[in-house]
Order: C-alpha cells, then structure tokens, then sequence
C-alpha cells in the first residue's frame, strides 16, 4: 500500500463505494466486519471504511465499545470525516458522555459552521449547567438564523434555571 502505484485518495473512495453497495445489497454483518478489517489491513487510513466498520458495529452490537473506536480511527484518518464526527456525537449524547460530545460539537462548528450545531452546544451546555454558554450559543444561533421554537424553549429553560419565572413565561 505504501509504495503502491495508484492515487490513495481513489483508492479510498473505491472502498467507500464497495463497501456501501455491499450494505446496501444486505451482506451478511459478520461476513462484512471480516471484509472491512482485511481492507483496513491494506488501507488503514480508508476514514470511509473505518466509518462503515463503525456504522456496521453500532446497527449490529456484536462489539461493545467498537463503533467508538472506529469512528475515533476514521476521524484520525480523516479530521473533516462528518458522517463519522456526526455518527460519534449521535453514540456520546445517546450514552451520557457530555464532555466529549461538547468537545465534538466544537469540533464540527469548527469545521462545518453548521448553524444548527450551536442549537446541539446549547442543549449540552444547559444540561452541563454552563448558563453563559448556552445563552452564547443560543445568541449566535438567532444572530444567524433567528428565532424558532426550539429556540425559544430553551431560552426559557434557562431563564427558569436563573430564577426569572415571570421573563421565562413571557
């Protein structure tokens, strides 16, 4: 692989291709984790098959702890890889790990400037108790985008967390 003759960044997307269309056609799980380990033997910085590696153990639970690992590998691979930023936020807010997905949607705001990842910061801040972030992130979210429901619920969890009942109902 190293000193191999072709372009790594097609060879990547030609794993990425296979590898989706083989999900897609319904392979077998186990079958599949055995092909995507052997590809990344050969292509160890394939970002998209650690992602699908990742993707296939998280549906599946054959291994706990390993669709961590494989999107943490991917996003080594690759430090822009959204589907594996975004699949790892998904794992660390639905298992309580707060701090790395605060880290994790840093990251991605970052490098998506994705607007609605400051409405994610906001609800991760009010549940870790860090006010003045959420009201940061909620300002910069209308700032961008105005004022929407989702919004204006959470502006009034933090007004009712600050004791300002009345503001809070208004």
């Amino acid at each position: 692989y190293e000193n191999a003759p072709y372009d790594k960044k097609l060879l990547h997307e030609a794993a990425d291709r296979y590898f989706l269309i083989r999900q897609e056609n319904g392979a077998r799980v186990l079958p599949l984790v055995m092909e995507l380990k052997d590809a990344l033997k050969k292509i160890p910085d394939a970002a998209g098959v650690w992602y699908f590696l990742g993707d296939l153990y998280e549906r599946s639970d054959i291994k706990e702890g390993a669709a961590e690992e494989c999107y943490i590998k991917a996003i080594e691979a690759d430090p822009y890889h959204l589907n594996s930023l975004l699949s790892l936020l998904e794992l660390y807010l639905t298992t309580d790990k707060n701090v790395k997905a605060r880290e994790l949607v840093d990251r991605i705001i970052v490098y998506t400037d994705d607007v609605d990842m400051y409405v994610a910061s906001a609800h991760l801040a009010l549940e870790m108790g860090e006010l003045d972030r959420c009201i940061s992130d909620i300002k910069e979210y209308e700032r961008r985008c105005g004022i929407n429901d989702e919004v204006s619920e959470l502006k009034a969890q933090v007004l009712l967390k600050q004791g300002e009942y009345e503001a809070a109902l208004e």
